[in-house]
């Protein structure tokens, strides 16, 4: 991967605020759709692939949300998978737990 690689994120920041966000081909500009705002202590993400399709689900009210998809048929057969936390502030650190994590091949 380089700086300008097709991705996708689905982010929760501090406030509760959701948001999908992602570059649809290599070299293109970011783009990204704020969702709705979750209890953050209590926040559940998911990313699904089905195809040549990627899904970003949030759990709102008991119920699974969509709140992005995604064609990434140009993507190529490797596809990477990760979990980050930032603080999106320099001077602060910052903490995540993760829990229920389900990587399915």
């Amino acid at each position: 991967m380089n700086k300008n690689s097709a991705h996708a994120i689905i982010n929760l920041f501090p406030n509760g605020n959701t948001e999908y966000g992602y570059r649809e081909k290599n070299g293109y500009g970011m783009k990204a759709i704020s969702g709705s705002t979750l209890d953050w202590s209590n926040a559940k993400l998911r990313v699904k692939k089905a195809g040549d399709t990627v899904q970003f689900y949030i759990l709102k009210n008991e119920q699974w949300a969509v709140v992005g998809e995604l064609d990434i048929s140009d993507w190529g057969r490797s596809l990477y998978v990760g979990i980050a936390t930032l603080s999106h502030d320099n001077s602060q650190l910052t903490e995540a737990r993760y829990s229920e994590i389900d990587l399915k091949y």
